[in-house]
């Protein structure tokens, strides 16, 4: 018996082989915090987030990671109707290995013209010299007007750029 739990407390010690960089487990949701949606469709005014999950990424000891993001959002034409450059990101991987949790966002103007839009999320990991980027497509439609509640969340006045997300719990002071 205490072979077997020093065996399994020696694994657990090693760091995580992180092999090749992948996007998986890419989805819609309602919010960053919020459900997956059932569907593709939204409505002009809405916010689209995109939760995936960041394989393979280069731990530190430390447990950081070092990793790039980009963002493009393409018309059902194929051209480009907003371009994000890679913007590199720092993060602790609390929950170890070499698997991380992420999001995009994209806000949906009121003046968007109804049809069908791709949204293209990279990723790379900047630790690794020579690196090249993965990415993923998901397609949605944007419908016309309608009735619907749009950008409903909780979040902190502070700090006044990008407040971010509150859970639908508090304690007294906050």
């Amino acid at each position: 018996m205490w072979a077997a739990l020093a065996v399994s407390a020696v694994l657990a010690a090693a760091p995580a082989d992180a092999g090749q960089l992948q996007i998986k487990n890419d989805r819609f949701t309602y919010g960053i915090l919020g459900q997956d949606r059932p569907d593709d469709k939204v409505i002009p005014g809405d916010t689209l987030v995109v939760a995936f999950d960041i394989d393979g990424l280069q731990v530190k000891d430390d447990g950081k990671v070092n990793y790039s993001t980009a963002v493009e959002l393409l018309n059902k034409a194929g051209k480009s109707e907003f371009k994000e450059n890679p913007i590199d990101r720092e993060s602790v991987n609390t929950l170890g290995g070499s698997h991380l949790p992420a999001w995009s966002i994209v806000t949906i103007g009121t003046d968007t013209a109804p049809g069908q839009y791709t949204v293209k999320i990279s990723v790379a990991d900047t630790s690794v010299k020579g690196g090249k980027p993965v990415a993923v497509e998901r397609k949605f439609e944007v419908v016309a007007p309608r009735l619907g509640i749009i950008r409903a969340g909780l979040g902190y006045d502070k700090p006044p750029l990008a407040p971010p997300p509150a859970p639908p719990l508090a304690v007294p002071g906050q």
